[in-house]
């Protein structure tokens, strides 16, 4: 169960990133623009799913979408938990 708990919430951040890169963003570079896009796309999923879609949760989605999309995109196997995704990111940078 919590597998698949897990599973569905690092699969529904990929999803959320890639909503953001590809059609929020239409792939443009984060700048004025993609600060003003996660704003707005912020306060669209917290009136809808209430706490946890801040910009900066957003931008981490984004950057998790980037990040894995190359590896991950053919089968979709996310295994870790979002945690370590996220350990992964910030060592990446």
């Amino acid at each position: 169960m919590v597998r698949a708990v897990n599973h569905t919430m690092v699969y529904t951040y990929y999803e959320i990133g890639r909503i953001i890169e590809e059609e929020e963003q239409h792939g443009r570079e984060r700048a004025e623009y993609g600060k003003q896009v996660l704003k707005e796309f912020s306060k669209r999923l917290t009136t809808e799913f209430s706490k946890g879609f801040s910009a900066d949760n957003l931008e981490n989605m984004r950057r998790f979408f980037l990040a894995y999309s190359i590896s991950e995109t053919v089968s979709r196997k996310f295994t870790l938990c979002w945690s370590h995704y996220f350990k992964l990111m910030c060592r990446k940078n």
